[in-house]
């Protein structure tokens, strides 16, 4: 789990991990770690590492490190809001990813070949121990969610897609302006 800790949708999303989420795990697999790494943690949040299978970080200089070392990248969001970094954050790090529906809503993200998506806490725990048994399919989905993001949100991808749509957008502006009528400002008499 990565974000700012501080905010209201990271703690939700943090909270239902530690308290629905990893029971399940840690019924077959007790030895699992669960790495919660992001800036300003709540005091509940930094309670959280009394238990000797949570770690969390705090403040962090550079994420990309804690991802490319983790075994699995869950997000288990409960709401959402735009695109979530912390998904392509992952995604970009050749992490595999289990995520809940609304995180990918707005992705053209393949489930099951990009990434896997979870929508209760059974099915989030049961992607998680399936791949932790499963080092090639933790290969294969970190490979697909890395060529998903270099596909779809490097900058000369994002540079078409602006082009495409000023393009598109462009006729009927030329147009509005080329119909308008301009007022004639006086000139000055010297």
């Amino acid at each position: 789990i990565s974000g700012k800790m501080s905010y209201h949708a990271n703690i939700t999303m943090t909270m239902h991990m530690v308290q629905d989420i990893m029971p399940l795990v840690w019924q077959s697999r007790p030895d699992v770690k669960l790495m919660i790494v992001g800036k300003d943690p709540t005091s509940e949040i930094e309670a959280l590492a009394e238990n000797p299978n949570i770690v969390v970080t705090g403040t962090v200089d550079h994420l990309p490190p804690y991802l490319q070392r983790a075994t699995i990248a869950v997000v288990p969001i409960a709401y959402n809001a735009g695109i979530q970094n912390k998904v392509l954050e992952a995604l970009a790090c050749a992490t595999p990813v289990i995520t809940s529906p609304q995180a990918v809503a707005h992705l053209p993200l393949e489930p099951d070949r990009d990434l896997l998506v979870a929508g209760d806490a059974p099915s989030f725990a049961q992607h998680i121990l399936n791949l932790l048994a499963d080092p090639v399919r933790q290969q294969q989905l970190g490979r697909t969610g890395r060529a998903y993001v270099e596909r779809y949100h490097n900058w000369n991808h994002v540079a078409v897609r602006l082009e495409e749509i000023y393009t598109a957008v462009q006729p009927a502006s030329v147009s509005a302006i080329e119909t308008a009528v301009i007022p004639q400002v006086p000139q000055p008499v010297s």
